[in-house]
């Protein structure tokens, strides 16, 4: 019925899982679900100024539009996309990146 090769897909698979789920040693009870064994439980506090600048409007088409915000060295691109369906949300992701994806995917 089961062959070799699945019986053996099978207990190499079971044997990563128990070994993936024991190898998290957890002292406590605090912070479980991230496997973290400190003992803060707010984490550490972030002293980075927050940017309150207006984002700059660099294109706007059909479903989306494309700001810059930050300053200085720390700009990000801002994409609010919007439509019925995944086509239109990727359609206006890749017309208003069209130059960055050409950056990182040359032809």
């Amino acid at each position: 019925m089961f062959d070799q090769s699945r019986i053996y897909y099978f207990l190499i698979g079971l044997f990563l899982v128990i070994q993936t789920s024991s190898s998290h040693k957890i002292s406590s009870i605090k912070n479980v679900g991230a496997f973290c064994a400190n003992d803060t439980t707010r984490g550490d506090p972030n002293f980075n100024p927050i940017d309150v600048s207006q984002p700059q409007l660099i294109n706007k088409v059909e479903n989306g539009t494309l700001y810059q915000v930050g300053s200085g060295e720390d700009q990000i691109w801002l994409i609010h996309v919007y439509g019925n369906t995944g086509y239109d949300f990727g359609y206006a992701y890749g017309t208003l990146l069209r130059d960055q994806i050409h950056k990182v995917l040359p032809r």
